[in-house]
C-alpha cells in the first residue's frame, strides 16, 4: 500500500513536471511600445499560443476509475478546449466507506 502511495505521487510529480518547466513565451518580434490591434487580440482569444491554453486539476479518490470513463473525460475535455491536466490520485482510504 505505501509502494503505491509512492508510486502515485512520483507519477502525479512526473506529469506535473511540463506545467512548472515550461519555457517564458515569446510573444511577438515587435517591440514593447508597439501596440497590438484589435484583430491581433481577437485571434490571439481565439486560439491561443500553448502557454496560455486552458488546463484543470483532475481528481480521482483512490484509483477509483476505469478506462471508459477515462477516455471519455479526456475527450469531453478536448472538446471543451482544455490543453493539459494535473491528475491527483487523492487517497482518501483513511476516510470512513472509501
Amino acid at each position: 500500500m505505501r509502494l503505491q502511495k509512492i508510486g502515485f505521487a512520483i507519477f502525479g510529480w512526473i506529469v506535473s513536471l511540463p506545467l512548472f518547466c515550461q519555457q517564458p513565451a515569446v510573444h511577438s518580434s515587435r517591440p514593447a511600445s508597439t501596440a497590438i490591434s484589435l484583430a491581433e487580440l481577437r485571434a490571439g482569444f481565439r486560439q491561443p499560443p500553448p502557454q496560455a491554453r486552458l488546463r484543470c486539476y483532475w481528481w480521482w479518490l483512490n484509483g477509483n476509475t476505469d478506462k471508459p470513463t477515462i477516455t471519455h473525460d479526456l475527450e469531453e475535455m478536448k472538446d471543451k478546449g482544455f490543453d493539459g491536466a494535473l491528475l491527483v490520485d487523492a487517497d482518501g482510504s483513511a476516510q470512513g466507506g472509501n
